[in-house]
């Protein structure tokens, strides 16, 4: 059973990442829903539960693929690195809530749990990132469709019954709330902290977040991190994007204004 193991996670990769890719895609989409539209306390308990094995259950791929990864190379490599801050993460979310105990309660909520999944999910859509090379629309383009696909997004994220406190966005007020978060004007159809719940807030500081980064930086960085590495192509792409004319200094810059963004964000926190 073991060598079986081994054989699947050093020869079938590609097939693991998908099936990994697929199983985060769907926990994210079912946190989404227990937390933004269901409305039922059984059923929210039952997605609950759900949730929570497949916590498990992503925990335990990372697990074996790392794992095994690192056996086949018999050594470490930089694209270990994130898959292995992301299982120290699980494994202090676990002892918090099977611990439950002093400063590590606050950590046994249920939002470590989303946060993890969440990681899951965008290492696995980063490591696709650099699915780019599967396409060839102009980067200019592609950015275009990005901040529309992210406005869509947020439009129907922004929709769901559990966003508001009250009665629910009409599809106007909340395409304009996400169009205005993407493009950071400031604009609301209402006031943010007293008609939006804790999920909406949530929904609105991520818009806000990756428009003013912009989608492909923000993407682009965490193909980087999660990936170890870009190819040349994704290198022209983004450097056409950030207005670089040096190749090498593709990296640099990206890594540069993430920094920046992050570090007067921190200070104004």
């Amino acid at each position: 059973m073991l060598s079986f193991i081994r054989f699947v996670f050093k020869y079938k990769n590609g097939l693991v990442d998908k099936i990994m890719f697929y199983v985060s895609m769907i926990c994210a989409a079912i946190v989404i829903f227990n937390v933004g539209y269901v409305t039922d306390p059984a059923l929210g308990k039952l997605l609950g539960k759900t949730i929570h094995y497949l916590f498990f259950v992503l925990f335990f791929m990372i697990a074996l693929r790392e794992s095994s990864s690192i056996y086949a190379l018999k050594k470490i490599a930089v694209e270990h690195y994130s898959g292995l801050v992301i299982l120290i993460y699980f494994v202090f979310i676990l002892i918090a809530r099977f611990a439950g105990f002093g400063a590590l309660a606050v950590f046994s909520r249920e939002q470590w749990v989303y946060l993890g999944i969440y990681l899951i999910f965008i290492a696995e859509l980063s490591k696709s990132t650099l699915f780019f090379d599967n396409f060839y629309f102009n980067p200019t383009i592609l950015f275009v469709i990005s901040f529309l696909a992210l406005i869509l997004l947020g439009t129907v994220l922004l929709m769901l019954p559990r966003t508001t406190v009250e009665a629910p966005l009409s599809f106007v007020d909340a395409l304009f709330m996400a169009t205005s978060a993407v493009c950071i004007t400031g604009l609301s159809v209402a006031d943010i902290s007293t008609n939006f719940s804790m999920f909406g807030q949530t929904v609105v500081i991520v818009l806000i977040q990756v428009g003013g980064l912009g989608i492909m930086t923000f993407t682009g960085f965490f193909g980087y991190f999660f990936s170890g590495g870009f190819s040349f192509k994704n290198q022209l792409m983004f450097g056409e994007i950030l207005g670089e004319n040096k190749v090498a200094s593709v990296i640099k810059t990206l890594l540069t204004m993430i920094f920046i963004t992050l570090l007067f964000e921190f200070l104004g926190a």
